[in-house]
């Protein structure tokens, strides 16, 4: 997939369109042989952003490693609705560790493929948020995505996948159970987090920030709080308005330090 950003015009829509575009620059979810890395019978919620982020990533890492990948995942909703015993979702080589030690794991993994002589397979950790932590240690790629931008996070998959050494993905999965959400709505709610600033799509090399997702439209982050449940208590008979006001200035902060528009548009 090249690097520059396909832009479509259709009314109302910010559809991909993929039938539009040749087969090399179609995205991995458009190829009827993709792996199908997490498939069907798993017990995930309707609309679940987790389910969707990890076959996301996953088809696009088993594209750019030639199918030869191993991914470990930690203890949590993945990993509980993807394989209740005997069962299993997963169509990749998978490893299940406890809650906090993925990449501890991962690296292990990695270290016994290596002594083995191994150096043709990936190895891949779905662990914890932490992409202003990883560019502080200056590893060689950190980059953010969301579900509700297909062709970035296939994008950014595959650039990680042509790094050596350590890199981290951090990208956005709504959850409708626990943020309260429609079962419908997980695409537009991780789209409002963009485009609020609540959440920002951005890259990093060696620490330092190389590339961002502006803004196209910047919009108040009640536009984000407001469809999720679990902040209804900021829009009740007595309007939470200094905490509502915090929140858009910790946006707006995040929306000048990245850069995500042009100045005279942070609100």
């Amino acid at each position: 997939m090249p690097a520059e950003r396909i832009k479509f015009y259709q009314t109302g829509s910010f559809a991909v369109g993929n039938r539009l575009l040749a087969p090399d620059q179609r995205a991995v979810q458009a190829d009827a042989d993709r792996t199908n890395s997490l498939t069907m019978g798993h017990r995930a919620c309707q609309g679940c952003g987790e389910a969707l982020g990890a076959r996301y990533v996953l088809d696009a890492v088993m594209r750019a490693a030639g199918s030869r990948a191993v991914t470990v995942n930690a203890t949590g909703c993945l990993e509980v609705f993807s394989t209740p015993y005997p069962e299993s979702s997963w169509r990749v080589a998978w490893l299940h560790s406890l809650f906090g030690n993925a990449p501890a794991v991962a690296t292990g993994v990695a270290a016994a493929l290596k002594a083995k002589g191994r150096t043709d397979v990936r190895v891949v950790g779905q662990g914890k948020s932490l992409p202003l932590i990883a560019m502080a240690h200056r590893i060689p790629y950190v980059a953010t995505a969301t579900v509700a931008d297909l062709r970035d996070l296939e994008y950014k998959v595959t650039k990680a996948m042509g790094y050596h050494g350590a890199r981290y993905l951090h990208v956005l999965v709504p959850c409708p159970l626990g943020w309260r959400t429609a079962s419908d709505e997980t695409i537009r709610i991780a789209r409002l987090a963009t485009e609020t600033g609540i959440f920002p799509v951005f890259e990093a090399v060696d620490g330092e920030v190389t590339d961002v997702t502006r803004i196209r439209r910047l919009r108040p982050v009640v536009d984000y709080l407001r469809p999720q449940g679990r902040f209804a208590h900021l829009f009740g008979d007595t309007p939470s308005d200094d905490l509502i006001s915090r929140i858009q200035a910790e946006a707006d902060r995040t929306v000048r330090t990245f850069g995500l528009t042009e100045p005279d548009e942070v609100m």
